[in-house]
């Protein structure tokens, strides 16, 4: 067995890692079961209906009022859903991540003698918990790179979700980032690219249902200027 501790896990939310934040987290990805029980039946049958998700974050609070800080998000979340993606075994190339879209539902803040300020963050998704991978880890880019292929042994053929989380960006101009796909891990096909990143951003690249995603995956940079772009992406297929 290989069991994993809880110090790899990292957290992102928007554009921020919010590992340096956090305590804990937890997730539940549920789907309805609808009764079709008839009169025949001698026992209960279901069939699956919508699925919906929800997730908690336990945080201590950094107040700091800055645009990027933590309290300056918490503070909008509920109107603007935002990017987070769960990567409880860390940030490796390959390993498995969680994309969500995320609503916070309710953050309740705790001050107490003697001890540090905290903030209970609720969470409902939109849609359910796509599992994943992480296709490149937190990186610096400063040129145009093309990114080691994630292997997922065969193809898919109903469309994903990718995630950006910029996290760090300083005198470029802009990076095209871009996810893209091979069948033989020797040529590339665009599957999707992100919105052309000229600071700190984030976001949620949906592919297509039905569309085929091939069996090799990686993520290409198409930089303009000098200077560095430091971004985190995952792809989680459907």
């Amino acid at each position: 067995m290989a069991f994993v501790g809880s110090f790899n896990s990292r957290l992102y939310v928007g554009t921020q890692a919010w590992s340096s934040y956090a305590r804990g987290y937890s997730w539940s990805d549920d789907t309805d079961m609808l009764d079709i029980t008839t009169l025949v039946d001698t026992s209960k049958q279901y069939i699956p209906g919508l699925r919906s998700a929800t997730a908690n974050l336990d945080l201590l609070l950094d107040t700091v009022a800055a645009a990027t800080g933590e309290f300056s998000l918490m503070m909008t979340w509920q109107s603007t859903p935002q990017v987070l993606t769960l990567a409880p075994r860390g940030t490796a190339r390959g390993v498995e991540v969680y994309n969500l879209l995320a609503n916070q539902s309710d953050a309740t803040i705790t001050s107490q003698n003697a001890d540090v300020v905290t903030a209970a963050v609720s969470i409902q998704c939109d849609g359910g918990i796509d599992a994943g991978v992480v296709l490149d880890p937190e990186t610096a880019i400063t040129t145009d790179t093309n990114g080691t292929s994630v292997d997922n042994t065969t193809s898919t053929a109903n469309g994903g979700v990718a995630h950006l989380h910029v996290t760090a960006f300083s005198g470029l101009t802009s990076d095209s980032v871009i996810v893209e796909h091979s069948t033989d891990n020797s040529i590339w096909a665009t599957l999707g690219t992100f919105t052309l990143t000229t600071g700190l951003t984030s976001e949620r690249l949906v592919i297509a249902p039905g569309t085929t995603v091939n069996r090799y995956l990686r993520v290409r940079d198409d930089v303009t200027g000098t200077g560095s772009c430091t971004r985190f992406v995952t792809f989680a297929r459907r």
